[in-house]
């Protein structure tokens, strides 16, 4: 009876571990994640804003990441900043502050949809695959690639219905790499794809004009409004990534979330 009962423990055991092994189908390089070609600031920019907390910073704190020039770091000192608008962050330019706990930027958005934080990049119109693309492939055929240069990022779509569980999620299971090479309309990636692009799932790529080399560092991020309508929460995250690359949130608290804490949407090489 105890030989029996063992074996069968062994078998279950077995059973287990093989359950945990992704396949080789399944399976990607992730040691390709993560920061890949970043600019390190140079540049120092105090921020004069009001830290007490009494009075809204919104503006300022804008204008100074807009008009600072590239390699920058807006440095803000410890206290408490109110702001009552979205800030949008730039290009080659740091957030910082002194510090978690330190450094504490009070939003209060008035129950709008809007982030807190956030970059959007864009993107051009559908550019075809002339054929199939596979899991590990860096050699990728287009119909036009044109309108693509070396060191562009482009971003896989496919129509993928089947692959998704929610119409919401849709067209979203794809890929951002970047080219490294070209030869009339074939584009060498930096990166192997994920996932298979079959000409059945209508494979295309967009050219993207990403935002690039943004950092948020060193401070803690409140929230004490709440977003009243359900349909806006989904647009009411603490920092939000969109089309963005090359980009970092490091030593950074968050509190008091709508929806996500933070969000990234059709970005690459982020390290969070």
């Amino acid at each position: 009876m105890k030989k029996i009962f063992l074996i069968l423990v062994l078998l279950l055991k077995a059973a287990l571990m093989n359950g945990q092994t992704l396949s080789a189908a399944r399976s990607t390089d992730w040691t390709l994640a993560g920061l890949r070609d970043t600019v390190s600031p140079s540049n120092i920019i105090m921020f004069s804003g009001d830290n007490t907390g009494a009075t809204d910073v919104s503006a300022a704190l804008q204008t100074a990441i807009s008009n600072a020039p590239a390699n920058s770091i807006v440095q803000l000192k410890a206290g408490e900043y109110k702001i009552l608008d979205e800030i949008e962050l730039k290009s080659f330019v740091t957030l910082r502050g002194m510090g978690a706990g330190k450094t504490i930027l009070k939003f209060d958005l008035g129950g709008g949809g809007g982030n807190c934080l956030s970059a959007f990049g864009s993107e051009g119109s559908d550019l075809s695959l002339a054929s199939a693309a596979s899991k590990e492939d860096t050699s990728i055929l287009l119909s036009d690639a044109s309108s693509i240069n070396v060191g562009d990022y482009v971003r896989f779509i496919q129509d993928d219905a089947l692959l998704v569980n929610d119409s919401w999620a849709e067209r979203r299971t794809g890929q951002v790499s970047q080219v490294a090479d070209k030869s009339g309309n074939n584009i060498t990636l930096a990166s192997p794809l994920r996932m298979d692009f079959p000409l059945s799932n209508n494979p295309r790529v967009k050219r993207m004009t990403p935002d690039e080399n943004i950092g948020v560092e060193c401070l803690t991020i409140n929230r004490i409004d709440q977003v009243t309508v359900s349909g806006d929460r989904n647009k009411a995250s603490k920092i939000k990534l969109n089309r963005v690359v090359n980009s970092w949130v490091k030593g950074v608290e968050s509190s008091n979330c709508n929806y996500s804490h933070f969000e990234a949407l059709y970005s690459a090489n982020l390290l969070v």
